[in-house]
């Protein structure tokens, strides 16, 4: 009898060690993978390509990520593009507008088309806009954001390149290629 005390002793140990190392209810379990993202945003204009970045994703576009995942409001689609004159600005995840949007000379944003591409999670939105209108010449285009349908405030992602200047009738296409793994 003195022997099965002495083991119980041990068993109730271990199991309050595990009991205890359980995860609480608001502490996440680590099973060594999480969701990524990653977008490359390609630039061209007249079909030359002007150049190929990463994007910074802002504190919106992680929230629309979690409501769209969990427990909230879900965005409409993450498809309008636009671009932008944001000499001078600095990309912030704060940011909730891309700063400089051009809405005139044919270059307001716009609904891309949304391209599914091999592999799982993987995908493209692009849009062609052709510089239009009296006094557009010398147009500075030098950054673009990807915002849900409606827009207002809903920047979801955006990224600065090379300034490229656009004169009537010149064309700029913006291609993000977006990726969740």
């Amino acid at each position: 009898m003195k022997n099965k005390k002495y083991l119980a002793i041990p068993m109730v140990i271990m199991l309050g060690m595990l009991v205890l190392s359980l995860p609480s209810a608001t502490t996440p379990v680590n099973s060594g993978s999480s969701l990524k993202y990653d977008g490359v945003v390609c630039v061209y204009k007249n079909n030359q390509l002007v150049e190929c970045k990463h994007n910074l994703i802002t504190n919106v576009g992680l929230n629309a990520i979690k409501t769209q995942l969990g427990v909230g409001t879900p965005f409409t689609q993450i498809t309008n593009i636009s671009v932008a004159n944001a000499t001078g600005a600095v990309q912030a995840a704060t940011d909730t507008t891309l700063t400089g949007e051009w809405k005139s000379c044919g270059l307001a944003g716009q609904g891309g088309t949304y391209v599914n591409q091999a592999g799982n999670g993987q995908w493209n939105i692009t849009y062609q806009w052709t510089v239009a209108g009296t006094g557009c010449a010398d147009i500075l285009v030098n950054a673009t954001g990807l915002y849900n349908a409606t827009g207002a405030s809903q920047l979801f992602a955006e990224v600065g390149f090379t300034a490229v200047t656009l004169q009537t009738n010149d064309k700029i296409n913006v291609t993000w290629g977006l990726v969740v793994s």
